[in-house]
């Protein structure tokens, strides 16, 4: 396999050239590693967004029911 990158030959596919270090596409069409990555990264970027949003949503209840005047175990079983 050549590499797109730099033309070297002789290299593995799904891999990365050991030339320029370029990443080298697959033979069956699979995404590359680089974009493997991509969605890796913005999955984390979503979860920790999510991770964050549930930190806050949860520390305005307890803080809302701390301020009423009742526990917060029994503010959060209240709807059961």
């Amino acid at each position: 396999m050549f590499c797109p990158h730099c033309s070297a030959s002789d290299q593995l596919a799904d891999a990365h050239c050991t030339r320029c270090g370029w990443w080298l596409p697959s033979a069956f069409g699979s995404p590359s590693p680089r974009q493997r990555m991509k969605v890796v990264l913005s999955m984390s970027a979503l979860s920790a967004a999510f991770g964050l949003l549930a930190t806050v949503l949860i520390y305005v209840v307890v803080l809302d029911t701390a301020r009423a005047g009742c526990s917060s175990l029994r503010a959060l079983f209240a709807f059961a």
